[in-house]
């Protein structure tokens, strides 16, 4: 394929390393070096996690659990726009400030639906085995251009409030990668066919009631 996903990964990769620059050189962070470490881990993971030894990322996701949970995760001052310069912004652009949020869905579908099976001689366009999320990752480039080309601001704006977004969510967000990895863990350890089976060999579920609970 041309647009593959893992060009998606390294571009996620390169913005938490420039976040982990921003915040282990944010003096107003009095928990900025735990905190760039903790970005700057997530960011190895992402660049060269594949080329990596497991161990050696396994190593790194338990010393980022280490660093959040002893509260190492921590949150900078962030320059903001006055509310006159917003209110006069907002005004300027009025209904355009959405149009990079439509872009994101718009080029998405048509990544998805349209330019999926696309292809140079034998080669794709698109990975095959992840059309929508490149495509995502497509519209989300295409939206953050048309952002800047509507407020007249630059990428390095965008990079600070990327930066702002990413320690207001702190560790939480990571919990997608984590819960993924943990359902991989119990899928491969049978978990689930061990649950169906004392599920159904113990409980009896013939009655509705009971089957939901157990469901639930």
């Amino acid at each position: 394929m041309i647009i593959s996903i893992q060009y998606l990964y390294w571009l996620a990769g390169v913005i938490l390393a420039i976040t982990a620059f921003m915040t282990a050189t944010d003096r107003s962070n009095p928990k900025r070096w735990t905190t760039g470490l903790f970005w700057g881990l997530f960011a190895i993971a992402f660049l060269i996690g594949e080329k990596l030894p497991p161990v050696w990322v396994g190593v790194g996701v338990i010393v980022m659990a280490v660093i959040a949970g002893f509260g190492g995760v921590g949150f900078g001052q962030h320059e903001n726009l006055n509310d006159r310069a917003r209110r006069e912004s907002a005004g300027r652009l009025k209904n355009k400030l959405f149009i990079p949020a439509l872009a994101i869905p718009l080029v998405t579908v048509i990544g998805a639906v349209l330019l999926k099976n696309i292809k140079f001689g034998d080669v794709f366009l698109l990975d095959p085995a992840n059309s929508t999320f490149v495509s995502l990752g497509i519209g989300s480039l295409v939206a953050l251009a048309l952002a800047c080309w509507l407020t007249r601001d630059t990428p390095v704006q965008a990079m600070r409030e990327s930066r702002r977004l990413t320690e207001a969510l702190g560790w939480a967000l990571l919990l997608p990668q984590m819960l993924a990895m943990l359902g991989l863990v119990f899928n491969d350890a049978g978990v689930g066919k061990a649950v169906a089976h004392l599920a159904t060999a113990y409980i009896n579920l013939d009655f509705r009631l009971v089957a939901v609970m157990v469901y639930v």
